[in-house]
This record gives C-alpha cells, structure tokens and sequence, in this order.
C-alpha cells in the first residue's frame, strides 16, 4: 500500500510540474502595496526559475486638505483646514471646509485682557473666509480703548 501510495503522489507531482509548463507567461498582473516583493516569470517561459524584485513605496503629504472621491457622482471633493486663533496664535476653532464653501466660526466670542489703562473689545476676523480655496488661519482683531486716568482740565502730561 506504501509503495501504491508513493507511486500516485509522485505521478501527481510530475503531472503538475508538466503542468505548469504549459502556462502562458506572456502576461503578467502585479499588484503593488508598500514594502512588497514581486516575482514575476523570467523572459524564457520557464517557470521553474523565478525573478524576485523588492519595491518600495514612501510618500509624503505636506498640506493638512483632504480628498474624497463621492461614488455616486464620480466626482473630487477637496477639503480644507480652516484655524481660527487669538491674537496670540491661540487655538479658539477649527473646522474642515469643502472647496470654494464658507467656514463657520462657532466658538465663543474671543477676548484678550486689557490693562489699567486700556481694554480691548473684539472687532472682527483679519481676513475673509467666505470662500476658502485653501488652509487657512484666520485671527481674531480687537479695538484698543485707552482711558483717561487724570481729571480735570487741561493737557494731559
């Protein structure tokens, strides 16, 4: 039974490798994913001797935009970061905004601490993002009131 059994299992693995040379090399599909190797037939046809590559793939991003492809529509949509900050560079709002659509600061009211003398009232934003067409940092402006600590009349010295 042994040898029945050692004669079939060595009659298979010939069939297969007699197989295998009947295989047509002529195309061949790779897919690639980072740090991946690759082997692929070498260019005499015969596939018991293979070819290996190594390949490997680094990238990069710099900006902080996002792109998402909507199946449904088969179209890009481009996102970007919009930073809203104080007058120190602190961090008050940030939101992600699609291509060429307005931000929308929702946080509270910024304020910055004024002194004896002077007091500061929020005014507004230094620029516009009404329309962003990309990352942007927007920063809070205050008007400055100065106080008159002296009375009476005259100039003040």
């Amino acid at each position: 039974m042994k040898k029945l059994f050692t004669l079939l299992f060595s009659t298979i693995t010939i069939f297969a490798l007699v197989s295998c040379n009947d295989v047509d090399t002529s195309s061949t599909t790779s897919v690639v994913t980072p740090s991946s190797s690759i082997i692929t037939p070498s260019s005499n046809s015969d596939t018991s001797s293979l070819e290996t590559s190594s390949i490997e793939i680094t990238s990069s991003v710099e900006e902080s935009s996002r792109v998402e492809e909507s199946s449904s529509e088969s179209s890009i949509q481009t996102y970007y970061h919009v930073k809203f900050v104080n007058y120190d560079d602190s961090l008050l709002y940030e939101v992600d905004v699609l291509e060429g659509s307005a931000a929308t600061y929702v946080g509270e009211t910024p304020t910055r601490e004024g002194t004896d003398t002077v007091t500061y009232s929020f005014k507004g934003w230094d620029k516009s993002y009404s329309s962003v067409t990309s990352d942007l940092t927007v920063v809070a402006t205050y008007y400055s009131i100065s106080e008159d600590t002296e009375s009476g009349w005259g100039p003040i010295r």
